[in-house]
């Protein structure tokens, strides 16, 4: 091969070097889209949860409960889903699902009701990185403190009427939607989630999107 064949051999290289590189993010993305999931197996329409207002889109409300073992594990997921801008997703924590579920919630409500929800990670992290649960409301008190709140703002927010509402609304939304377990993730209020059936939290996104994408 003389000089100028190897040159045009390399133009050539590189020329379908970049037409890869445009080409495969799309190629992803295909496959990505192919994926499809089965009802019965990785979800279960609920037509009772219509709404009676018509069908619903981009929403995700996930039931769950800082002291509940599969919710830590789901985590990264549900971040995923939150990062998605088109999606609403809501998060309702329950009063079951793990030791100490209730005290449990009333930190969630709390860290709602400071506007604290960068706190979510750490009250992960105790209850099961540490694994030490909310014994009292004296103890979540304390966590609050050592995050940096001050004391007769958290009292407060936790012996309030906002608090004590957004727990029974909560609680009331469970019974309505017939929700035993947790995490249970509800899509445009028609597809439940087999959770059971994912191979990793990371899976959670794709099976959203895919049955978002059924009521387009």
């Amino acid at each position: 091969m003389n000089h100028y064949s190897q040159i045009n051999s390399i133009n050539n290289s590189i020329t379908l070097f970049k037409l890869f590189l445009l080409l495969a993010p799309a190629f992803i993305a295909s496959v990505a889209h192919a994926q499809v999931f089965e009802e019965g197996t990785h979800y279960t329409v609920i037509e009772s949860h219509v709404s009676s207002d018509g069908p619903v889109k981009n929403e995700v409300v996930e039931y769950f409960s800082f002291s509940c073992p599969g919710c830590y594990v789901l985590e990264p997921g549900v971040d995923a889903l939150v990062m998605q801008p088109e999606l609403s997703v809501q998060r309702l924590h329950m009063p079951f699902g793990g030791r100490n579920a209730k005290q449990s919630q009333k930190a969630f409500v709390l860290m709602k009701l400071l506007k604290a929800s960068e706190h979510k990670d750490a009250i992960f992290k105790r209850i099961h990185g540490e694994r030490n649960t909310f014994g009292s409301v004296d103890e979540i008190v304390a966590f609050f403190e050592a995050l940096g709140h001050d004391t007769k703002v958290i009292r407060a927010h936790l012996s309030s009427f906002s608090a004590d509402a957004m727990i029974r609304k909560m609680n009331a939304e469970a019974i309505k939607q017939k929700i035993q377990s947790v995490p249970t993730v509800i899509v445009n209020n028609r597809y439940k989630v087999n959770i059971g059936s994912l191979s990793s939290s990371s899976q959670l996104p794709a099976v959203v999107n895919f049955l978002n994408s059924k009521d387009d």
